[in-house]
């Protein structure tokens, strides 16, 4: 039962929700708004509308990772904002 409460906790509180944070003349889109992850669970990011070598990076690593190329891992229950960067136009997702 208490696995089941955990669990539960784990993916209420598992969101990553991506939200537009830079001005429109900075064109880019993130494919997913948002989403809940279970620890371990990974989703793919992609940035459209930019051109260029896109840099993605995560506030807490603790609780989800990002790759080079936009794969996001859960690591443990939590919120953590991905950035998206392409030159000096940064686009986040929390």
């Amino acid at each position: 039962m208490k696995k089941v409460k955990k669990l539960l906790s784990v993916l209420a509180v598992m969101l990553l929700i991506v939200c537009m944070a830079v001005p429109v003349s900075a064109a880019g889109k993130i494919s997913k708004n948002k989403a809940t992850l279970l620890t371990g669970q990974t989703l793919k990011l992609k940035l459209s509308g930019t051109k260029g070598k896109t840099k993605w990076t995560s506030s807490k690593k603790s609780v989800a990772t990002v790759s080079g190329s936009g794969k996001v891992t859960a690591k443990k229950s939590g919120s953590a904002t991905i950035t998206a960067k392409v030159g000096k136009r940064s686009i986040l997702a929390k």
